[in-house]
């Protein structure tokens, strides 16, 4: 498996790091947001340039924003939201239909 990782900074966003890896032809991608105090603000995987998999996005304090995954670039399965504390505020479940 080829794997590559690429870090780009950008004094507004923070640093953007993007890992790639390729296997049995098809990309696959995590890219991860952080903050200017270098905390983690957004984690996204992606398989051929489409959302699959976990996503994650944190508050400023590094408290866990949101949580879920994706399936073919559509929210799939249990969503959950927590306030800046870490409470559980909200949960949705996505069922993709066709």
């Amino acid at each position: 498996m080829k794997k590559n990782t690429i870090k780009y900074n950008h004094i507004k966003v923070g640093t953007l790091e993007i890992e790639n890896s390729i296997l049995d032809n098809n990309e696959y991608s995590r890219t991860t947001i952080y903050n200017r105090s270098g905390n983690i603000r957004e984690i996204r995987n992606y398989k051929n340039d489409k959302l699959e998999g976990d996503f994650q996005t944190y508050w400023p304090n590094g408290a866990m924003h949101l949580k879920g995954k994706y399936n073919k670039g559509c929210r799939a399965g249990l969503w959950k939201a927590f306030n800046d504390k870490g409470k559980l505020i909200q949960q949705e479940y996505h069922d993709k239909k066709s």
